[in-house]
């Protein structure tokens, strides 16, 4: 689950679509280098604001 609002925010994106249009180009550009595990994505911990926090928990229900 993405908070895409405050992602947008994070990242000064005026928009969805540009923020869709980015992330292609950050996908592209990496697939052109040598493709290498990343620790810090794939062994952190999700961070979110505490509405977001919540709203996902009361979806989620008790597997959050």
């Amino acid at each position: 689950m993405i908070d895409h609002n405050a992602l947008q925010r994070f990242l000064n994106v005026d928009s969805v679509e540009a923020l869709a249009t980015s992330h292609s180009g950050w996908i592209s550009s990496q697939l052109k280098e040598k493709l290498e595990r990343q620790k810090h994505f794939v062994e952190s911990i999700a961070v979110a604001g505490e509405p977001f926090i919540s709203k996902l928990q009361t979806i989620q229900g008790i597997n959050a």
